[in-house]
């Protein structure tokens, strides 16, 4: 039998995994950059002088 002191300590527990997981995939999260995660198509560095070495 499960002591009622471990029955809410559960429950507390899937309260926080439920809140955590909401808060990593949930719809807010595709929006936030991952540290260090450059976006594919960011061409801001993109130096267009670099392909004049390049054979026609």
């Amino acid at each position: 039998m499960i002591k009622v002191e471990t029955k809410g300590e559960i429950a507390l527990l899937r309260e926080q995994v439920a809140y955590l997981t909401q808060k990593r995939y949930g719809k807010s999260s595709e929006q936030m950059p991952l540290s260090g995660q450059t976006s594919l198509f960011d061409e801001d560095g993109f130096d267009s002088d670099e392909d004049e070495d390049l054979p026609c």
